[in-house]
């Protein structure tokens, strides 16, 4: 079923936590020059077609919260959160930041981002509330085009570096994070945890 009618590119649908409504990105046609980026939301049957909000930029990735009221956007200015009705929309991290995501409880966001000094690639940890900003180095140099995150339910964080793939040892919300590496090939290039989180999809 055809769910958009224009001629226009939707991009990036990403499902509701409880799956009654997907977020997209809609933008201009097909190789025309874009000005603004639309955020839409949109029911699971195609109606109900709502603009949440305009950007000045493209939105390739979007990460709902735990609870589905608020969702993190990586875009190329930074990573922005906005509520599920379209309101305070601002942005949390800056540009050459990615690979954002939520903690289980919904508190936290997790995310890739660039040290100005050092140019190294580290994992830094949001709190949505108070704005305390905490930063961890992963076990070994990413390349950008190979990173990933993923926030487990145990707590836990799953990175992609280098071409593998590490589970942290200890819960994220201590202070130091170390890492136990589960494959030494160098090879991956994505990964998927499944939604009970006892399986992971890879490729290489």
């Amino acid at each position: 079923k055809k769910l958009t009618q224009d001629h226009r590119m939707d991009l990036y649908p990403e499902w509701s936590p409880d799956g009654k409504e997907f977020i997209y990105e809609r933008n201009g046609e097909m190789y025309s020059k874009v000005d603004t980026y639309e955020v839409h939301l949109m029911a699971a049957d195609g109606t109900n077609d709502r603009l949440l909000t305009k950007l000045p930029d493209e939105a390739w990735s979007f990460h709902w919260s735990p609870d589905g009221q608020m969702i993190a956007m990586d875009t190329r200015s930074g990573i922005k959160i906005i509520n599920r009705d379209g309101s305070s929309l601002k942005i949390i991290a800056p540009g050459g930041s990615y690979s954002s995501v939520w903690s289980p409880g919904g508190k936290q966001i997790a995310y890739l981002g660039e040290d100005k000094e050092s140019g190294s690639i580290d994992i830094y940890r949001l709190e949505i509330g108070s704005g305390q900003l905490s930063k961890a180095s992963p076990p070994s140099s990413l390349q950008n085009q190979r990173s990933q995150l993923e926030w487990l339910p145990d707590g836990h964080i799953l990175v992609l570096c280098s071409g593998n793939l590490y589970r942290s040892n200890t819960n994220p919300t201590d202070d130091t994070l170390t890492f136990q590496s589960l494959t030494s090939e160098g090879d991956i290039t994505w990964f998927r945890v499944a939604p009970d989180a006892q399986k992971i999809l890879l490729s290489r």
